[in-house]
């Protein structure tokens, strides 16, 4: 078995990348990669791939109660995949404290471990969405990734 049959859809992440001109199409592909990634690899992998870092960790994002009042970092953290300071995988959620909702508040995100004894403020909200080079640059690197991980051996 190929690294390309180990996880399905690394076949149709390098489809999109090879030819496609469609951010929509790159954007979600990506995702589903980086989905299988996370789930595969587990929280902590680590990767380094030409100079650039991967990595699974967690993050928070900025929350907004509805109700009003200032925002705060989201308490449910969850797993994603980095490429450097690039979230590949969109994981924010709304937030229910079982009362109320907090909705999300902006693009920002921060690794959860610079919120855990304490707020540090904006300057924990050091990562940022993927943009269409850093997820058509991931399509590209994925097949070294995947081996790197050692993911379908």
């Amino acid at each position: 078995m190929n690294d390309a049959d180990s996880i399905p859809p690394l076949r149709d992440l390098w489809a999109v990348a090879a030819g496609s001109t469609d951010p929509t199409g790159l954007a979600a592909a990506a995702e589903r990669l980086a989905r299988a990634i996370v789930e595969g690899a587990g929280d902590g992998a680590r990767a380094g791939i030409e100079g650039v870092g991967y990595s699974v960790r967690e993050v928070t994002w900025p929350v907004r109660p509805e109700a009003g009042g200032g925002s705060f970092a989201c308490p449910h953290p969850t797993l994603t995949l980095l490429r450097n300071n690039a979230v590949l995988l969109d994981v924010r959620t709304d937030y229910w404290d079982g009362s109320a909702w907090a909705r999300i508040d902006g693009e920002r995100l921060g690794r959860w471990s610079r919120f855990r004894m304490g707020s540090p403020g904006d300057r924990g909200y050091d990562l940022r969405l993927a943009d269409e080079g850093e997820r058509r640059a991931f399509a590209l690197e994925a097949p070294a990734l995947v081996a790197a991980l050692r993911l379908g051996t």
